[in-house]
C-alpha cells in the first residue's frame, strides 16, 4: 500500500503550485515538501521489498514504474508543454514532414540525418494528432518507460540476483539527470542502442571455437601472453550467462540488430558511432561472436555520410573533421565553457559535475566489490568505459560529456547497485538496505536540482506560446524573426517559411540604432522582434547579464519611438520597426 499511498500524496502536493515564482535554483524551488515526503514513501516501501525474505519482482516493478513517473512525469503535468527551445525546434521540422512530405537537407544538420523525424510524423499522423506537442510533452515518460525492457535484458546478462538486477534498474532512473530523454533522435536512437546491446549480450557471447583473430595471434606471443594471463588472473573474470539459441534464431537475431542499426544511421550524428564502438571493443575483448559485424556497421555509417549529407558535409566538413584527436579543447568546450551565468545557474553546474563523479565513484567501489567476490564482469567495465572514447571525437556543441555520460550510465548503474548486492550470496542485509535508501533519497533531491535546475528558462507559459502562434499567422513568408535570447518555443510551425536570429549582443549593450538597422534590412519583406519571459530568465540565468539589463532594453526599446508594439499578453511582447521613424 505504501507506493500506493505515495503517488497519491504527490498528486495531491502538486496542486496549486506557481511556476512563476521559480528561481534560478528551478522547479525545486516551487516544490512543497511533501512531494519528497512521498518520495521517501516510495523509497522506504522498495527498500522493504528488497528486505524481504521472498522477493516479488511484481511488486518492485510497481515501485518502478511509479519512479519513473514521479521523477519524469513533473514537468509534463505542471507545465503542459514541451519543455527546452529545442523540442519545439525539432517539433518544427516534424511539422514540416507532416505537411511537404520531404526533407529540405540544406537547411540544416538535422535534415541530412532525417529518420526520426519521419517516424515521428508517421506516428503523429496515424495517431490522429493535428501536430506532435502531445507527444513531446509526455515523451520523457514514454521513452523512460521504453527503455526498461532492454535495460532489464541487459542487467540479466550480468547477474542472476534479481536484487542486483532491480537495484540497477532503481539507479539508472535516479541517475538519468541530463534531459536527452525529449522527443528527439538521441532520446529515441537511444533505445535502439540499448536493444541491440540487449540481443548481443544475451545471444551472441565468445565461445572458445571462435577463428582465431590477428590481434589474439599478437596476444599469444610470449610476453604478451604472460601480461594478458596475469590480467585475467587478477580479473577472475567470469562468463555471462549462456541464453539456448538455435542457429536460425541467430541468424535471425542478427538480421534484427542490421535492421536497427540502419535506422539509427539514418536518424542520428551520434550514436552509430557509439554503437560501433561499443561492439567494436567487444569483439576485440573477445566478448562477441559477430566478428565482422563492426566491418558492416561501418561500411552502412560511412555509405550514408559519403552519398546522403553531402549538403551538410559541403559547407562544415572542417567544422566536423578539426575537432578530430583535439581532447583538451573538446574537454573545455563540455565543461570550461559551460561555467558561466547567475550564481545559482553556477551551483547547479558544480552539482551536475559533482554528482557525475559521485556516481563514478559508486560505480568504481561497485567493481572492486565485484572483483573481490571474483564476480567482475568485464563486459559491462568495457561497456561503461567506451563511451569516453568519444570525446576524442568531437566536441558536439558542448554536448558530448552529457552523451558519453548517458551511453556509459546503464553499465554504472549495474555497478553502483553491485555496492549493495556484490554478489547472490549478500542476501538481506538490514545495514546494506538502510544505507541504500539513504543513498537513493540523496539522489532524488539531486536529481531535481540537476536535471530541473534550468526549469526558469525551460519552461514556457501559454502566454508565450500565444505570442509565437500570433507572430506565425502575420509574419508573411521570407520575413525575419528577431529574439533577445533564443530561449522562446519558435521554430515549431513553418519551419522553412522565416529567417530566424538572435540579437543577444544587440541587447547586452542596448544598441537601438543596431536593432533599427537590422530590422531595416531589404533583404527581408518585413521584420518582427519578439521579447518572452523565458528570454529575460535565460538571459540572467544562462548569459549572466547583470540584473536590470532586460528592462533597461526593453525600456529604451520603448521610449526611442522607432518601433510598434503589435502584440503584448504580459509574458510576451512583439515589435515591429515604426518605417516613418526610419523615413
Amino acid at each position: 500500500m505504501l507506493p500506493i499511498a505515495a503517488i497519491f500524496l504527490w498528486l495531491i502536493s502538486l496542486r496549486n503550485i506557481d511556476l512563476r515564482s521559480m528561481n534560478d535554483l528551478g522547479l525545486i524551488s516551487v516544490l512543497p515538501p511533501m512531494v519528497f515526503v512521498a518520495l521517501s514513501m516510495l523509497t522506504t516501501s522498495f527498500c522493504l521489498v528488497l528486505y524481504q525474505q521472498r522477493f516479488r519482482e511484481g511488486t518492485t516493478l510497481l515501485h518502478i514504474l511509479i519512479l519513473v513517473f514521479m521523477l519524469y512525469g513533473v514537468a509534463p503535468l505542471l507545465e503542459g508543454m514541451p519543455r527546452t527551445p529545442s523540442a519545439w525546434k525539432l517539433l518544427g521540422i516534424i511539422d514540416r514532414v507532416m505537411d511537404t512530405g520531404t526533407v529540405d537537407p540544406t537547411r540544416d544538420a538535422f535534415q541530412n540525418w532525417p529518420g526520426f523525424f519521419i517516424l515521428a510524423a508517421f506516428v503523429t499522423q496515424v495517431m490522429g494528432f493535428s501536430n506532435p506537442i502531445l507527444l513531446a510533452t509526455w515523451a520523457p515518460v514514454f521513452l523512460n518507460l521504453l527503455y526498461f525492457a532492454p535495460l532489464y535484458l541487459i542487467f540479466r546478462v550480468g547477474t542472476s540476483d534479481k536484487r542486483l538486477i532491480w537495484v540497477s534498474l532503481w539507479f539508472f532512473y535516479l541517475a538519468n539527470w541530463i534531459g536527452q530523454d525529449y522527443l528527439s533522435p538521441q532520446g529515441f536512437n537511444f533505445f535502439f542502442f540499448l536493444v541491440i546491446m540487449s540481443i548481443l549480450l544475451q545471444w551472441f557471447k565468445y565461445t572458445p571455437d571462435q577463428p582465431i583473430l590477428f590481434i589474439e595471434r599478437w596476444l599469444q606471443r610470449p610476453l604478451q601472453y604472460k601480461l594478458v594471463a596475469r590480467v585475467n588472473l587478477l580479473l577472475s573474470l567470469i562468463k555471462l550467462r549462456d541464453q539456448p539459441s538455435q542457429p536460425w534464431q541467430r541468424v535471425g537475431l542478427l538480421a534484427i540488430i542490421i535492421i536497427l542499426f540502419c535506422v539509427i544511421v539514418p536518424s542520428h550524428q551520434l550514436t552509430p558511432f557509439a554503437t560501433i564502438a561499443a561492439v567494436s571493443a567487444l569483439i576485440l575483448f573477445k566478448r562477441l561472436t559477430p566478428r565482422s559485424l563492426p566491418v558492416l556497421m561501418v561500411v552502412i555509417a560511412i555509405t550514408w555520410i559519403i552519398f546522403m549529407t553531402v549538403a551538410y558535409l559541403r559547407g562544415h566538413f572542417e567544422t566536423i573533421a578539426s575537432p578530430l584527436g583535439s581532447l583538451g579543447s573538446n574537454l573545455n568546450a563540455n565543461l570550461t565553457n559551460r561555467f558561466r551565468g547567475s550564481a545559482e545557474h553556477i551551483f547547479i553546474l558544480e552539482l551536475r559535475l559533482i554528482l557525475s563523479w559521485v556516481i563514478w565513484m559508486l560505480a568504481l567501489i561497485g567493481i572492486i566489490r565485484r572483483l573481490l567476490k571474483d564476480q567482475l564482469e568485464l563486459t559491462f567495465l568495457i561497456l561503461a568505459g567506451v563511451p569516453f572514447i568519444l570525446l576524442a571525437m568531437q566536441a558536439y556543441g558542448g554536448e558530448l560529456l552529457m552523451r558519453v555520460y548517458l551511453f556509459s550510465l546503464p553499465f554504472m548503474a549495474f555497478f553502483m547497485a553491485a555496492v549493495f548486492y556484490p554478489d547472490i550470496t549478500a542476501g538481506r542485509s538490514g545495514f546494506n538496505t538502510a544505507i541504500f535508501g539513504l543513498v537513493s533519497m540523496v539522489l532524488i533531491v539531486s536529481f531535481f536540482f540537476t536535471r530541473y535546475g534550468n526549469e526558469r528558462m525551460d519552461y514556457f507559459t501559454p502566454q508565450e506560446v500565444e505570442a509565437v502562434q500570433y507572430l506565425y499567422g502575420v509574419a508573411e513568408p521570407g520575413a525575419q524573426i528577431l529574439a533577445g535570447t533564443q530561449t522562446l518555443p519558435w521554430r515549431f510551425d513553418e519551419y522553412d517559411s522565416y529567417w530566424y536570429k538572435g540579437v543577444e549582443r544587440i541587447v547586452r549593450t542596448n544598441d537601438i540604432d543596431l536593432l533599427a538597422e537590422t530590422m531595416a534590412d531589404r533583404k527581408y519583406s518585413i521584420s518582427y522582434l519578439i521579447l518572452t519571459r523565458s528570454q529575460r530568465a535565460s538571459a540572467r540565468l544562462f548569459l549572466g547579464w547583470p540584473p536590470g539589463t532586460w528592462e533597461r532594453f526593453e525600456n529604451t526599446l520603448i521610449d526611442s519611438g522607432q518601433f510598434n508594439i503589435i502584440f503584448d499578453n504580459g509574458d510576451a511582447r512583439i515589435f515591429v520597426l515604426n518605417m516613418e521613424s526610419v523615413k
